[in-house]
């Protein structure tokens, strides 16, 4: 081989080589430079990652304070609207109580003015009581003993007849006179009217032979003999 072919076969060996060392060198910038994009990329996505992490806290926390805050003005306004009810119903409860405690006192107080007027109406009809038991006594016992009287006068009325033909009877002062026989007409009639209320304390009836004209006097039918009753009045308490 000559001198020319060796050199050109060395040219180009060498231009060969020195292609393949630049085609290397160029190959490795661009492992250098993609492993430093990688790697700026990397930390651009921690960087990003680390951002959006502190803002979602920051958010987080605005959030939480945001609700805390409701939730207080919430609280606050639950129980300031409980208090407000119940209030509202303590103050219509002791309205109410306040109405019926007055109800309830002026009850009490006409209560206890019925019950004075029925305490005065019940001593007065006791009094009343008391009297007519006292007044139905004594007429009782008058009645008594006109009833233990009444054989005296039918022996003196029998004796009557046998007086007529002897003499005529004069009249007696205290039961002839026919005004004293009429002074007292009222209490005759109180005495008619005992006698209507309490047919038992004066017998079931009068005798045949008495009959009763106006006035206090008895007259007998059997004889002319005037026999006065006792007058007596009727006291009752005022």
């Amino acid at each position: 081989m000559d001198y020319v072919s060796i050199t050109g076969i060395t040219l180009g060996v060498a231009v060969v080589a020195v292609f393949v060392i630049g085609l290397l060198s160029y190959m490795s910038q661009l492992v250098k430079n993609a492993y430093q994009i990688k790697v700026e990329i990397r930390s651009d996505m921690e960087g990003g990652l680390r951002k959006i992490e502190e803002d979602l806290g920051k958010k987080a926390k605005w959030m939480r304070s945001e609700v805390g805050e409701d939730i207080s003005k919430i609280k606050q306004a639950i129980e300031q609207e409980n208090s407000n009810r119940l209030q509202t119903i303590e103050d219509r409860l002791t309205s109410l109580a306040q109405d019926l405690d007055a109800g309830s006192r002026d009850e009490r107080a006409e209560l206890r003015n019925i019950i004075a007027q029925l305490r005065k109406r019940l001593s007065t009809a006791e009094q009343e009581i008391a009297a007519l038991r006292e007044e139905a006594a004594r007429r009782a016992a008058i009645s008594q003993k006109r009833r233990d009287d009444r054989p005296r006068d039918e022996a003196e009325h029998a004796a009557a007849p046998m007086a007529e033909t002897a003499a005529p009877p004069a009249a007696s002062p205290e039961y002839g006179r026919p005004e004293q026989s009429g002074n007292r007409p009222e209490q005759s009639g109180n005495r008619n009217e005992f006698e209507a209320v309490h047919p038992t304390v004066f017998g079931s009836g009068a005798t045949p032979s008495v009959t009763e004209p106006a006035g206090n006097s008895v007259v007998r039918s059997g004889g002319v003999q005037r026999i006065q009753l006792q007058d007596f009045a009727d006291k009752r308490p005022a």
